[in-house]
């Protein structure tokens, strides 16, 4: 027998919709594209804000958003500044607000699955 456990979360699926909703400015459209969006850039701000390059904020989308991925990724299918959703907006403030908010789900899934 092996004696380990392994728990995969993502820091999205951490944050329940009406936080989110609560939390992102705007209409709510859920996690997908999620990479280098206003929630990523306000977490960055938060956590590296040195590492944010806040004059290259864009907002920028996919010209159609798919329900499933596709592997080897499909170049021709991202944008090509690699933003999935509206960026501008984000701040230190909301970037708080969901890294308070993972931190905390991470203590509970630690408690929970690890004592």
């Amino acid at each position: 027998t092996i004696d380990s456990k392994v728990v995969v979360t993502n820091w999205w699926d951490l944050i329940p919709t009406d936080v989110a909703r609560d939390t992102i400015p705007g209409e709510w459209q859920g996690w997908d594209g999620v990479h280098a969006s206003l929630a990523e850039t306000s977490l960055a701000l938060a956590l590296k804000p040195e590492l944010v390059r806040t004059d290259r904020i864009v907002d920028d989308q996919p010209e159609e958003r798919l329900p499933y991925d596709v592997f080897p990724v499909q170049s021709d299918r991202l944008p090509r500044t690699g933003v999935m959703s509206r960026t501008k907006g984000s701040s230190k403030d909301i970037g708080e607000r969901l890294k308070n908010e993972v931190v905390n789900k991470l203590l509970w899934l630690i408690q929970k699955e690890f004592s």
